[in-house]
């Protein structure tokens, strides 16, 4: 994920000190929370995503994930670790950390 503009440090209506972060994976634009404080960073799991280091406050589904990330399962094509995961699976899929992802969105036109 390329993170590109970040908010600035505020105050979450749960009391959390943490900005927002505008990135992309493939050709959709995330935003990510990313809260300041240690109770929180010690669940942060690394991952790579499409070559690119990314935190996860920590592990969640394949389909988890792409709902986090405003990205609809059925346009998505996603290998973890080197195998290719059937759709069907994203649900049972769990990513943990040091895990690889390559996801290709399908794309329309001519």
């Amino acid at each position: 994920m390329h993170i590109g503009a970040r908010s600035d440090l505020f105050t979450f209506p749960s009391g959390k000190e943490g900005a927002h972060e505008v990135g992309r994976i493939g050709f959709s634009w995330v935003t990510v929370t990313r809260y300041k404080g240690e109770e929180l960073r010690d669940s942060m799991i690394t991952i790579t995503v499409n070559g690119d280091e990314r935190q996860l406050n920590n592990p969640k589904t394949l389909s988890e994930f792409l709902a986090e990330c405003g990205i609809p399962e059925r346009i998505v094509v996603i290998e973890h670790n080197g195998v290719i995961i059937a759709r069907p699976k994203f649900g049972e899929t769990t990513i943990q950390e040091g895990d690889n992802l390559e996801i290709v969105q399908m794309m329309a036109g001519g």
